[in-house]
């Protein structure tokens, strides 16, 4: 008898809400999408995790499942660095320069980084590299591990969008593209061609007041500083194709404001290639694909480590 396949699952935890895919090696098919509101209100955000993903989990059959997972932006540093090109020691040197971002000690943080595919540069080279707290990397590989569940890999949810990006949007990723997550108070933005990450930018506001007008300035104001940065990238915002996901645009108005506002854009859909075996309508998947997007290219993610 052939051995079971041990799935796979992408694990988003966000600021209001967690969410996992699931799927199993071999096949590029999501078969089961769960999403559990978190009650952070007043209480800690840790617990409220704890409680959230012991309700996820409950009677799902995981099965000792490898999980790749992405931490809220609040509990990692993300610095874009230049390295000489003669630097021959690039992760010590890495280190040392992200450690002049951190207050506190550098050893109360765990980072992993990525070269940036901009290679106009003569003189030096450009990369991305986070930081995460090494207590939230022990809470989560203690609440996986208590649930019988493998951490596979801890990944930033940008490169989980980029992902999904490539994946979904393979004839259109040639095109210099703006991708948006909104989550909460806070929207982070990625330039990304080619499945390659380019920069980032973050955008804040009062997620509880804030209009779609007052969103689509922050957003373009964001854009902005993103292009001014990257003139070798892209001449103009206006040249960027955008593509908005999170939370925020579960709110089908709101989202199609903001689609409107900003023109050239349009709601990443993870589903676009990728099939889905989980039971959900077209409709509520259409609902539900802003939540989704970052769970879905982890899920992809774990795939292309385990396979």
């Amino acid at each position: 008898m052939t051995p079971r396949k041990r799935p796979v699952c992408g694990l988003d935890i966000g600021t209001q809400s967690i969410t996992l895919t699931q799927c199993f090696p071999g096949e590029s098919i999501i078969t089961n999408i769960s999403i559990q509101p978190l009650d952070t209100e007043g209480g800690d955000f840790w617990t409220a995790v704890n409680e959230g993903f012991s309700a996820l989990v409950a009677g799902l059959r995981l099965g000792g499942a490898d999980v790749v997972v992405s931490l809220p932006g609040e509990y990692s540093i993300i610095k874009r660095i230049a390295l000489d090109n003669d630097e021959q020691d690039v992760e010590p040197a890495l280190e040392w320069e992200l450690g002049q971002h951190i207050i506190g000690a550098m050893e109360d943080y765990v980072f992993d980084f990525q070269r940036c595919a901009q290679q106009s540069h003569d003189d030096h080279r450009d990369f991305l590299v986070v930081g995460y707290r090494k207590t939230s990397v022990d809470r989560i590989v203690k609440l996986l591990r208590n649930h019988k569940l493998n951490p596979l890999i801890v990944d930033l949810d940008l490169f989980a969008l980029i992902n999904v990006h490539e994946i979904n949007y393979a004839d259109l990723i040639a095109e210099p593209t703006l991708v948006v997550h909104g989550d909460g108070g806070k929207s982070k933005l990625a330039l990304t061609r080619q499945g390659d990450f380019f920069d980032s930018e973050t955008a804040e506001y009062d997620a509880d007041r804030i209009s779609s007008e007052e969103y689509v300035a922050s957003i373009n104001d964001a854009a902005q500083k993103l292009v001014s940065c990257n003139t070798d990238f892209v001449d103009s915002p206006a040249d960027l194709k955008i593509y908005v996901t999170g939370r925020l645009f579960s709110n089908a108005q709101f989202a199609e404001e903001v689609l409107k506002g900003l023109g050239n854009a349009e709601v990443l859909h993870p589903f676009k290639e990728v099939s889905c075996s989980a039971g959900m309508t077209e409709e509520d998947l259409n609902t539900y694909s802003p939540q989704l997007a970052v769970a879905v290219g982890l899920a992809m993610r774990g795939l292309d480590e385990v396979e």
